[in-house]
């Protein structure tokens, strides 16, 4: 694997430019529970058996329920693209559908396009219909190699709506260069294509919570405080960076959702800031600012600027052991959920690097410290990359993950804490 971190400006300081701006129908097959009794059911009590009688419905328990909870998912972004040899347009879904719900573009709401007369399903691949309005790039622009009309190749950000920064063999911009040509595909799928790799999904892990346990059992007050970099500051939702369809960051969503969980009073207050590593949170200051709000669950973020500056794993893994240990001090009675980062660009990031940070959280943080559990949604992107490419479910071309990612974040915090 080629890697191009040497090449273009610190990707952390980029993080802090992009947050400055913000404010502003397949198979008719199926396969029925009865014939599949391989599967363990209690792994999927949001399984809907009678799944041709469903329809496309985005309401709160699709935008939040894990969907290896189920067999149905909600919207996941799709980038077709032109294959330059055959000159066919295409992309994948993560697993085979067995029956779509609807597809839609990035808006939710512009535009629904139709199977036989938009594109055509083979297996995960979506094939668009020549004439069909679905959005498209071409492969030389997921290269950084052409960019298409109505954007500009600059060397530094100006303009939101049109600039883009070419790094190495790929484009970083906030523009719609890439969300904008996603689809948004909600489907039905079978069970059994998840079941191999299953374990590398989100699962319950209250019992490692106790204190936090405790509280949601007696319907305490509850505060969550957010530290880490920009993923989760929020500069991949739509909403924060104004343009539709407004989804909230995975943060707030995650306060919203706990409490429609739980009788308790949650609160939330995130201390996030985009560019930042491991070492800011690490510092005195943020140490201070934490331990003020008293929380009761720390949620950590930190990674993606780390290895873009070229941290190695054991001053990564000082400088978080560091934030648990002093915020422990200060705040005996707080828990930590430590999240490990959504696959960036393969193409700029190297991907044993950010395993080696896990394996250092796992053997010196969340299996020798009680209250401190890992949320390892790195390696559920991976699992996913397995049949999508990595413009699917980006924000920014690098390292943000879009509304359908940001998702994933959200699932992944709730299988955690909830009991499903």
């Amino acid at each position: 694997m080629r890697h191009y971190l040497n090449c273009f400006m610190p990707l952390c300081a980029l993080l802090c430019f992009s947050c400055a701006f913000t404010g502003n129908s397949g198979s008719a097959g199926g396969i029925s529970s009865q014939s599949v009794p391989d599967i363990d059911y209690s792994n999927f009590p949001n399984y809907v058996e009678d799944y041709r009688s469903l329809n496309y419905e985005f309401d709160d328990d699709a935008i939040s329920s894990p969907f290896w909870k189920g067999n149905v998912i909600y919207n996941e972004t799709v980038l077709l693209s032109r294959n330059e040899e055959t000159g066919v347009i295409s992309g994948n879904l993560a697993y085979t559908p067995l029956k779509v719900l609807a597809v839609k573009d990035y808006t939710l709401k512009t535009r629904d396009f139709v199977e036989g007369k938009d594109y055509t399903l083979e297996g995960k691949t979506i094939i668009r219909k020549e004439g069909s309005p679905m959005p498209y790039l071409e492969e030389t622009t997921l290269r950084g190699e052409y960019l298409p009309e109505g954007y500009r190749l600059v060397s530094s950000v100006s303009s939101i709506a049109t600039d883009c920064v070419l790094m190495g063999p790929a484009y970083y911009t906030e523009s719609d260069l890439y969300y904008g040509h996603q689809i948004q595909v909600s489907y039905v799928y079978d069970i059994h294509e998840i079941m191999p790799n299953y374990e590398v999904f989100a699962q319950n892990q209250l019992d490692s919570l106790p204190k936090l346990k405790k509280k949601l059992e007696n319907k305490e007050a509850v505060k969550i405080v957010g530290l880490g970099d920009s993923v989760l500051e929020g500069c991949s939702s739509s909403k924060k960076f104004n343009h539709e369809p407004y989804m909230e960051t995975f943060f707030n969503m995650s306060i919203q959702y706990l409490n429609e969980k739980f009788e308790s009073q949650i609160t939330g207050k995130n201390l996030s800031v985009g560019g930042t590593q491991s070492s800011w949170g690490a510092s005195s200051t943020q140490i201070y600012d934490v331990s003020q709000e008293n929380p009761d669950l720390l949620m950590l973020h930190f990674g993606i600027n780390d290895l873009g500056a070229g941290v190695g794993p054991n001053s990564y893994i000082d400088n978080m052991l560091s934030i648990v240990l002093e915020i422990r001090n200060k705040c005996p009675s707080c828990e930590f959920l430590i999240l490990t980062p959504f696959g960036p660009n393969p193409l700029l990031y190297d991907y044993e690097k950010v395993d080696n940070y896990i394996r250092k959280i796992k053997s010196e943080i969340t299996d020798s410290i009680q209250g401190a559990v890992l949320v390892d949604v790195f390696n559920i992107s991976k699992e996913l990359y397995k049949n999508k490419k990595y413009q699917d479910m980006t924000a920014n071309g690098i390292n943000h993950v879009n509304d359908y990612a940001s998702r994933i974040y959200l699932q992944s915090v709730l299988s955690t804490v909830v009991k499903y």
